[in-house]
């Protein structure tokens, strides 16, 4: 056993050796060295190119690729243009707002017009979180019996 750690630590030497021996002058050139930061890389005119393709109907996840940008800073990127974001959830704030709106006796299109929401975005969240919904007719609900 001890043989074979022996030639483990030397073959890992070795390997260090090479390491050090690796030229570390500075590339003459255009350098491979990927620029981290977004603010040098990309132009003003490149921004607003990333907006406009999103708001033509590019998703975003696209976006990310065609221009090598991580997801978080291509929303960044829209938010900072004023770009129109599409199938944005609802906030726990608004959330709380639609049920207690709904629960005061308002519509799901009102509900959806004060929260800038499509109704239906709206019957979407009271499913979700439960509500009983409210009959626009003010027929008495019948309650579903219980499946076989």
């Amino acid at each position: 056993m001890s043989g074979r750690i022996t030639t483990l630590i030397a073959n890992l030497e070795s390997r260090l050796s090479d390491l050090r021996e690796i030229d570390r002058s500075p590339v003459d050139g255009p350098s491979d060295l990927r620029l981290f930061k977004v603010a040098r890389r990309l132009t003003d005119d490149t921004r607003a190119e990333i907006a406009a393709s999103y708001e033509a109907g590019t998703p975003s996840t696209s976006l990310t690729s065609q221009f090598n940008l991580g997801k978080g800073t291509v929303l960044r990127l829209l938010r900072e243009q004023d770009a129109t974001m599409r199938r944005q959830p609802l906030t726990d704030t608004e959330v709380a707002t639609v049920i207690a709106l709904c629960e005061s006796g308002w519509s799901m299109r009102r509900i959806g017009a004060n929260v800038g929401r499509d109704h239906s975005t709206i019957w979407h969240v009271l499913v979700r979180a439960g509500v009983p919904r409210r009959d626009s007719q003010a027929r008495k609900r019948i309650p579903k019996s219980p499946g076989p």
